[in-house]
């Protein structure tokens, strides 16, 4: 009977150590996540803060051309088209 009892115990043992194994990956695993979440927050405020930036420039840009002859204006409108496409791949980053 004592015997039954002892292996009775070790394998809660074992059951229990296994456990214990396995809470502590998760946590590392958890706390991993958790940084590249944050990592991941960083880099889309950053980006977000750098498309205002560039759309900002083409306001400022579309207002400029009110009173520009044509070659500038194409001049212009090329940058704009420039800072457009510039726009939308900030745009694609941000969307994963």
């Amino acid at each position: 009977m004592q015997r039954y009892i002892d292996q009775q115990l070790a394998s809660i043992k074992n059951k229990l150590q296994h456990l214990l194994k396995q809470y502590l990956l998760l946590q590392k695993e958890n706390q991993h996540l958790k940084n590249e979440l944050e990592k991941s927050k960083t880099s889309s405020f950053s980006k977000t803060e750098h498309l205002e930036n560039l759309q900002a420039k083409v306001d400022v840009l579309q207002l400029a051309n009110k009173g520009l002859s044509n070659d500038e204006k194409q001049a212009l409108q090329k940058r704009i088209d420039r800072y457009l496409k510039e726009i939308e791949q900030c745009i694609a980053l941000l969307n994963p």
